[in-house]
């Protein structure tokens, strides 16, 4: 080993997961060439970074810190296990007074060097051993404490001693007792079972979060028992953009026979290469440790300069940051409320409290949540309608770290205990009118912990947890809101799930921030301090579209109002908060229009709805702009959009200069989509439509809060980095998209295709057409023709001929649609029409027709 004559220096600093102690190696040769700042893994301590890498560097005119993460495996002190962020905060400190250093991290500790690097602006960083097998440990060790018995089972099931997840391609790998088996992936098929999965997401949270952009990233893997393929070696390269390189090393005997010299010749080479500019590309390949090295899969050229960074303050996105804002900016802005009645049909009083009140509200349960033990990751869930304490509950949660799973009330029981289940929800908030509900969940649901009332309403006698209101009497405000990776899930929903199980999107906070930081502009909408929002969208549905974060970021007066949806007590809780934006899907606003029409009351200060969900018929739209004074924004989006996709909204100089019926086709589009998300549409064999063309295809879409994996997924959502919607759509010239049909909801008769989504606006002009779907059923001749389901006023159907004029006017007799009237068309659980249940409803109708 190399004994240069060497400046160190040894530090006891401070820091939250216990007192660290610092190494410092000056070099003899004046200005360092770089910093270098080394972080071990569990299980180890900085003394192979202080005997052997440490003067290595130094001698190489590299100044070197290293430090001991008190408690972290072998540090000196009792061993005391903390949380990431705490070791995160620890390397923070030791970096001070350290010029932009180089990161190197070996095992956890390059586990530990990426989330330092989601919070701070880094010159590069190296992950030894990029796979950190003692993080699954680490989480191993907490299981084992805090909950033995599910730990115990699982691994006699699986026969198991070990876990690894790669932080970068979210892969498991799994170890047996078989010590003959050198191949490890006969274990894989393991992750195939449900149990294990919800165990391993359990165990460990996959980073999946590059470096800051320009940052130079080395990868760097090691060969033994417990070590990633090549294949994953090459996926963790191309996930981080950098070329990795595999050593045949074990991960946890660097310094062993020297061949921690085989890793510090290869630091050494890609700092001068990448870091520092001055070196040849290529790595030398020491014969006496045939060092392999991994195809690049990102070309570059000969030589390579280090890219020079921003020197701006990085602060993460997170959902508490929003909180803060709105507190700090606008504290005195109210928070209106319709508390939630212990029953469907009553009407809960309404509730007054500020933006303050809130903020601190939400620190109170947040500590609460603390105190039951609730930490980062954990879910907590929700079922519930949009009060005021649901407000409190999203920021609370999130605001901890923990994931915040809304869940949809209507849905049906089995989906509702697969939901609970899948997620692993450890506690469950509820307000009293589900009280029939919980009760039947609570056997089915046996992992949940803890099952809180919010509402107040009676409560069953046999259940011992408090109420909401004494959990926060018995809870201080939290001291501060915890620094969080903006990569970090913070909300979990589920699709409605009308084919199979629902599907859960997992939105980080980053992607949450972003969309409504964008949802406030005035290109979209432009919501400001002086609107009241009322979102009618309920909160357990893709999270009231992102209206209780867009209300905080502007500094608005939210509205919500609790389980009272119909047309006249949203008028008259509308008239009484002075609502000046509303949102919700179609069927809601068609009971408030009824509502209008039958009193023939107007709003006093409601001046934009949006309608969203599924598509606003022209009669909508011209009797809220014609008829109430009240201007229309189109939304289109998903729960795998977060949800915002597109935006059609009129702009000033539109709403002047179009005359009604041109305004009102602008609006029937679904619009333009916002900064963050892009689209294309596709034809069949997957092609783009070339710019300009109004061609219809496949919707697809991609952007900075669009889904890239379902939750608890194997395979990817996405193919080439684009989310097929499952939509049919048109993108115009001007940018405009369409949707002209839902995939599956397209009509082929004869070999010709008919839009559904055409027939019903059609069908919806006339006046006595309360709703109407088009759906495809089976014919003799034709294969399948369009039959349209019509609601009409009062139950008549007696207009079946003018219907059908308007329809010769309008498409070709071939699209003309068979007529049939019903009371009422089936509303799923988001509001939509479940046309699947009406194609089996009408499978035979031809057949009974003799047509």
């Amino acid at each position: 080993m190399v004994q240069p004559r060497l400046t160190r220096m040894v530090e006891r600093m401070a820091g939250q997961a216990g007192a660290l102690e610092v190494t410092t190696l000056e070099p003899m040769t004046g200005t360092p060439r770089a910093d270098l700042l080394f972080v071990h893994g569990a299980w180890s301590s900085a003394w192979y970074w202080d005997n052997f890498f440490l003067p290595w560097f130094a001698d190489r005119g590299f100044r070197c810190r290293a430090l001991s993460l008190r408690g972290h495996g072998n540090s000196e002190g009792r061993v005391r296990w903390s949380s990431l962020a705490h070791y995160v905060s620890d390397v923070a400190v030791a970096a001070r007074g350290l010029d932009n250093p180089v990161l190197i991290g070996h095992s956890m500790g390059g586990y530990i060097v990426q989330k330092y690097a989601a919070q701070h602006p880094l010159r590069a960083m190296a992950l030894l051993a990029s796979v950190p097998p003692s993080g699954a440990w680490h989480a191993l060790h907490r299981v084992a404490t805090e909950r033995p018995k599910a730990l115990v089972r699982t691994i006699a099931t699986l026969n198991l001693y070990g876990v690894v997840a790669d932080p970068d391609t979210a892969r498991g790998l799994l170890f047996s007792r078989d010590e003959s088996r050198i191949d490890k992936d006969h274990l894989l098929r393991h992750l195939q079972a449900e149990s294990f999965r919800a165990f391993l997401d359990m165990l460990f949270k996959p980073l999946r979060r590059r470096a800051p952009p320009g940052t130079p990233v080395a990868v760097i893997g090691a060969e033994f028992d417990q070590i990633v393929s090549h294949k994953n070696i090459v996926e963790t390269g191309r996930f981080h953009a950098v070329e990795p390189i595999m050593l045949p090393l074990a991960s946890h005997m660097l310094t062993v026979d020297d061949r921690w010299q085989d890793a510090a010749m290869v630091i050494e080479q890609w700092l001068a290469r990448d870091v520092l500019g001055s070196a040849k590309r290529t790595f030398p390949e020491p014969a006496a440790t045939q060092c392999a090295q991994v195809q690049s899969p990102i070309p570059t050229g000969d030589t390579k300069r280090a890219k020079m960074l921003g020197q701006m303050q990085y602060l993460p996105l997170t959902l508490s940051s929003i909180l803060e804002h709105v507190e700090a900016s606008s504290p005195d802005v109210p928070i209106w409320s319709r508390q939630a009645p212990p029953k469907l049909g009553e009407q809960g009083p309404i509730h007054r409290q500020t933006w303050r009140d809130t903020g601190q509200r939400a620190r109170r349960l947040a500590q609460a949540l603390v105190d039951l033990g609730i930490g980062e990751s954990d879910r907590v869930a929700s079922i519930a309608w949009n009060t005021h304490r649901h407000l409190e509950l999203y920021y609370a949660a999130t605001g901890i770290g923990a994931v915040l799973h809304t869940i949809n009330p209507r849905l049906s029981i089995d989906h509702l205990q697969f939901m609970i289940n899948q997620a692993d929800d450890r506690i469950v908030f509820f307000d009293g009118t589900f009280s029939g509900l919980i009760a039947m969940l609570k056997p089915m649901c046996p992992r949940v912990e803890y099952w809180f009332q919010m509402s107040n309403a009676p409560q069953d006698p046999m259940w011992t947890e408090p109420g909401y209101e004494d959990l926060l009497d018995g809870a201080a405000p939290i001291a501060a809101w915890p620094s969080l990776d903006e990569q970090a899930a913070a909300i979990l929903c589920y699709t409605s799930g009308t084919t199979g199980n629902p599907k859960g999107v997992l939105y980080s906070h980053r992607a949450l921030v972003l969309e409504a930081m964008v949802a406030v502009g005035p290109a979209v909408l432009s919501i400001s301090r002086d609107d009241t929002v009322a979102p009618i969208v309920p909160m357990f549905h893709v999270n009231a579209w992102s209206l209780p974060f867009a209300a905080a970021i502007s500094g608005a007066s939210l509205a919500l109002p609790g389980a009272s949806l119909s047309g006249d007590a949203l008028f008259d809780f509308f008239e009484e908060t002075k609502t000046t934006l509303s949102a919700g899907v179609p069927t809601v606003w068609q009971a408030l229009l009824g509502h209008l029409r039958k009193t023939g009351t107007k709003f006093t200060t409601m001046k934009r709805t949006i309608i969203g969900g599924s598509a606003v018929s022209e009669a909508m739209i011209r009797a809220f702009r014609t008829d109430y004074g009240v201007e229309v924004m189109h939304g289109w989006g998903m729960t795998e959009t977060s949800p915002l996709g597109t935006i059609s909204a009129l702009t000033p100089s539109e709403i002047a200069s179009l005359d009604a019926d041109d305004a009102v086709r602008r609006l029937k589009q679904q619009g333009r989509a916002p900064f963050g998300v892009s689209l294309k549409v596709t034809d069949s064999g997957g092609a783009q439509s070339s710019g300009g063309e109004n061609i219809v295809g496949s919707l697809k879409v991609r952007g900075h809060w669009v889904i890239d994996r379902h939750f608890g997924a194997d395979e990817p959502a996405t193919r080439d980095g684009w989310f097929d919607t499952g939509d049919i759509a048109s993108i115009g010239p001007d940018s405009c998209m369409t949707i002209t049909d839902r995939d599956k909801d397209l009509i082929k008769s004869g070999g010709e295709w008919i839009s559904s989504v055409h027939l019903e606006d059609i069908a919806k002009r006339h006046p006595d057409v309360v709703d109407a779907a088009a759906i495809a059923v089976p014919h003799p001749k034709w294969d399948e023709r369009p039959l349209l389901v019509c609601v009409c006023a009062g139950g008549k159907d007696t207009n079946s001929e003018e219907i059908r004029a308007l329809f010769s006017q309008s498409v070709p007799s071939w699209q003309v649609p068979d007529l049939t009237f019903v009371d009422q068309l089936p509303i799923g659980a988001t509001g939509k029409v479940l046309k699947n249940e009406l194609r089996q409803r009408f499978a035979d109708f031809h057949a009974s027709t003799g047509s």
